[in-house]
């Protein structure tokens, strides 16, 4: 298998657990496809209903002392308009990720980036 095989197997492999997902109204979290050349595969999925994401993230919020009434709402950083879709714990730098609505596209913040993002939504 070469790295364009990969790429299209990942695609597939996506759509497919997104579509599983959705029927048990799960939502998609960190994913990643890894293979080498003798052909082994491995897919890691992490998935949660999308009343556990609020949930986590309005617990982190309040540690930093963010409204959690405001954690669904959009926000402008660096040009982008973003909305928090996740919090890593384990990510003491940049704990968390902010999704962008338009593109689908993640994005790693720190604490103060999103504490100063919703100082100016206020």
């Amino acid at each position: 298998m070469n790295k364009a095989e990969a790429a299209a197997l990942h695609a597939d492999l996506s759509a497919a657990v997104n579509a599983v997902l959705e029927k048990h109204g799960l939502e998609r979290g960190k994913h990643n496809l890894k293979w080498s050349a003798g052909g082994e595969i491995t897919l890691n999925v992490r998935a949660a209903s999308k009343e556990a994401k609020r949930s986590n993230l309005t617990m982190f919020a309040r540690f930093v002392d963010i409204d959690p009434a405001d954690i669904d709402q959009i926000f402008s950083l660096g040009g982008r308009r973003l909305q928090l879709a996740d919090y890593n714990a384990r990510a003491s730098k940049m704990p968390w990720v902010a999704l962008e609505p338009s593109t689908g596209k993640r994005y790693k913040l720190t604490d103060e980036q999103v504490k100063r993002a919703f100082a100016a939504v206020r």
